[in-house]
C-alpha cells in the first residue's frame, strides 16, 4: 500500500472547487469555557462547596476527591458549554459568591456539500482543513449557519 502526501491527497480533490458541484457548509459552534477563580490562591471551605453543589461529577463524590481536584487551585476549568449552559452556570457561581471568568471557545467545522446533497466526509482533519481552505481560496460558494448550543 503507498501512503500519498497531502499535497497528492489534495490534489485528489480538486473536484470540489473545479466541478461547480460543491458547496462549502460551515457550521459556527458557540462555546465558552468557564473558569472558577480562587482570589486567595485556592478555594476556601465556603467556596469548595459550591463548586460541589455547582459541578454535578462532585455531587455525589466523597469530599476528598473534591479537595484532590480543585483544594490546591488558584483556578478550576470547569469546563466547555454550549452559550446558554454556560450563561447559567456562570449566573448561578456569581450568585454563590464565586469569581468566574468565561473563555471563548468557540469554532467552525467546514463540510463539503454537493448540489445533490451528498456530504463528503474527509476523516484526517488535516487534509478536511486544507481542502476546506482551498475551496474557500477557489471561491466555491460558502453557506454559513450558526449552532446554537
Amino acid at each position: 500500500m503507498s501512503h500519498k502526501s497531502k499535497e497528492q491527497q489534495l490534489a485528489d480533490l480538486s473536484y470540489l472547487w473545479t466541478s461547480g458541484e460543491w458547496t462549502l457548509h460551515c457550521s459556527r459552534h458557540s462555546r465558552a469555557r468557564v473558569i472558577f477563580i480562587f482570589p486567595a490562591g485556592r478555594p476556601s471551605p465556603e467556596e469548595l462547596l459550591s463548586v460541589r453543589a455547582l459541578v454535578p461529577r462532585f455531587g455525589e463524590s466523597p469530599t476528598s476527591l473534591l479537595k484532590a481536584e480543585v483544594g490546591g487551585l488558584a483556578e478550576f476549568l470547569v469546563g466547555e458549554f454550549g452559550g446558554i449552559e454556560a450563561h447559567r452556570l456562570k449566573s448561578a457561581a456569581r450568585a454563590r459568591g464565586l469569581e468566574v471568568r468565561t473563555e471563548d471557545a468557540s469554532f467552525e467545522r467546514y463540510l463539503p456539500v454537493s448540489i445533490h446533497g451528498a456530504a463528503l466526509l474527509i476523516e484526517d482533519e488535516e487534509l478536511a482543513s486544507l481542502a476546506a481552505e482551498e475551496m474557500r481560496r477557489r471561491g466555491v460558494p460558502v453557506v454559513s449557519h450558526e449552532e446554537v448550543d
